[in-house]
């Protein structure tokens, strides 16, 4: 972290930092922290921090500043500036820090008022990739931030450190592709070959329950002519020797960018073996593994946005035939959903089953004509026989029915039974910074609604079923989708009826949407739903409600073989 903290010294001719990283290496202490301490020392001049929020800005504040500022010994420095006649000022507050010649703001990146007020000279942008595109009327909170700095155009500083998120619409990734790019080269012992730690050239073995050999763990030397074997200990050897280069040619003057995975955690911080292991729960599941291209290789997620080719998709009735209504041979499903989609003159359902590894099969897709707005009609009726029968040898766990219209019905619908049956509603709108799924009380009827990221659970679903059908012989992967050889062609026509679009905002940032191809998606909202449901029940059942952590699948997956094994 040594030349990135030196790019903010007043001796350095460089104006804007941006690195982009993996979680726990540090950047918070010897960049942000050691750059705080340095302007209240040396170099004095009115700063600002943004970070992911409010809360996070005070925590941010309380836990990191004040502590490294007692330790510094630079307590003394900090003390109003203004002598006030009438009141107190300490100039020592929960957001704010006076020292002489400057000051030091902690804010949210949604304070705009803020955003737009006082010169500042040094600026920095933590976990920037979790910021809002834009607030409201007001635009992108970073151009604001930013405009604040031009009053000290030849002397300011602004840094921009994140772990990346999703890569269409990640800040830091934009601001690491602006600079030159800069990776950190690390010589062989054995050839000297300089070369950048690439997840790639990790290699490992795995016993015959494909859990990792801790002791296998081996970073291959990218000289193919050496080959040598690297284990975590030689960073103490490669670490200290490696340097910054360069790798491309920066978009502006004075702007240098870095990029930093977790490979290179220190000795005694983050372990090639263990991140070996956190690599072989995730790579089957797309919610682990974004959090691990994210926080271990500090790289953004690229979504699959793409509609599948539904031709493709049908051949798999051919490939395993079984019919609607029927448990597939050699299957053992071990819950069922149920999603439908509530229309003014029917409700469409589907029903899929359930397997370890979220390999699903689709047992029947229904359309219930009638008018929707009578509760005891024929439409509803039939919707609750789905619900109350056995499907595959299975009653339904829990069944998820779209509350965007005929809401008021939707939820009398609902709370008629004692549990297992949830109205819900859908954004098709981007935001990994919020969680999957939320719970909402429905004022005045007695159930809850489940609110769902539909967009996550999209990417996700186009994601499976654009995996291709296994070799003779081989497992079906993790996620794959099996339909009914009965399904008609209009099913796969809506499961793929629509792509994810990109689209500006009024401020000109940038967003993804997911929009409509086909004139009809009924069968992809209900696969989306039933889906929904799945993750509703792993959060309940494995008790995973943390909107910070990912789902337990594992644990999930071993609750529900033991309560089918009772």
């Amino acid at each position: 972290m040594r030349e990135i903290a030196d790019c903010l010294s007043e001796s350095s001719p460089v104006r804007e930092v941006a690195l982009m990283k993996g979680a726990q290496l540090g950047g918070t202490v010897a960049v942000e922290e050691n750059f705080i301490g340095y302007a209240i020392d040396v170099c004095p001049g009115p700063m600002m921090a943004l970070t992911g929020d409010k809360d996070m800005a005070d925590v941010w504040m309380e836990k990191r500043v004040d502590p490294m500022i007692e330790s510094a010994g630079l307590r003394p420095k900090i003390f109003s500036q203004v002598k006030k006649h009438h009141g107190h000022n300490t100039g020592d507050t929960k957001n704010a820090k006076e020292f002489p010649g400057g000051f030091l703001l902690a804010y949210g990146p949604r304070s705009g008022s803020k955003l737009r007020s006082n010169a500042i000279q040094y600026l920095m942008l933590d976990e920037e990739d979790a910021y809002p595109l834009e607030l409201g009327n007001e635009g992108d909170p970073i151009a604001l931030a930013i405009r604040r700095t031009d009053t000290f155009e030849t002397s300011r500083k602004i840094l921009h450190i994140s772990t990346p998120l999703e890569m269409e619409t990640s800040r830091i990734n934009a601001a690491y592709l602006g600079g030159d790019q800069r990776k950190y080269f690390v010589p062989c012992k054995k050839c000297g070959t300089m070369q950048v730690l690439e997840w790639s050239n990790m290699k490992y073995l795995t016993d015959d329950r494909g859990r990792l050999v801790y002791n296998s763990v081996r970073y291959k030397c990218a000289n193919s002519d050496c080959g040598a074997e690297w284990t975590n200990s030689d960073k103490a050897f490669f670490l200290p020797r490696g340097e910054w280069r360069p790798t491309a040619e920066s978009s502006r003057r004075n702007f240098r960018s870095y990029h930093l995975s977790s490979l290179y955690s220190s000795p005694g911080a983050r372990s090639w073996e263990s991140i070996a292991e956190e690599w072989l729960v995730s790579k089957d599941e797309p919610a682990k593994l974004r959090t691990f291209v994210n926080t271990v290789l500090g790289e953004p997620w690229q979504e699959r946005g793409d509609a599948p080719d539904h031709a493709r998709i049908m051949i798999r009735r051919d490939l395993e035939p079984y019919s609607s209504g029927e448990t597939p041979i050699g299957s053992a499903p071990l819950l069922v959903t149920l999603g439908a989609d509530v229309q003014e003159d029917r409700i469409e359902a589907e029903i899929v089953a359930w397997s370890v590894g979220k390999e699903s099969h689709s047992i029947g897709y229904y359309v219930l004509e009638g008018d929707t707005s009578d509760l005891q009609g024929k439409a509803w009726r039939g919707l609750d026989d789905l619900i109350s029968n056995e499907h595959a040898g299975l009653s339904i766990t829990l069944a998820l029915i779209d509350a965007g219209f005929r809401t008021s019905v939707v939820y009398q619908f609902c709370e008629q039974y004692e549990s297992g049956v949830m109205p819900c509603m859908g954004e098709s709108s981007q935001s990994y910074g919020r969680r999957l799924f939320a719970l909402r009380d429905c004022p005045g009827y007695a159930t809850q609604r489940v609110d769902i990221q539909t967009g996550q659970l999209k990417g996700e679903l186009y994601g499976y079923l654009q995996k291709p059908f296994p070799s003779e012989g081989q497992n079906f992967p993790p996620g794959f989708c099996h339909f009914p050889a009965d399904y008609p062609e209009r099913y796969f026509l809506q499961l793929t009826a629509e792509k994810r679009i990109r689209e500006k905002t009024r401020s000109g940032a940038v967003r993804y949407i997911w929009k409509t191809i086909r004139d009809r998606n009924e069968s992809l909202d209900c696969r989306v739903y039933a889906m929904a449901a799945l993750y509703v029940l792993a959060a309940r059942i494995g008790e995973e409600v943390s909107p910070d952590e990912p789902i337990a699948w594992d644990q999930f997956w071993t609750m529900v073989l033991a309560s089918t094994a009772e």
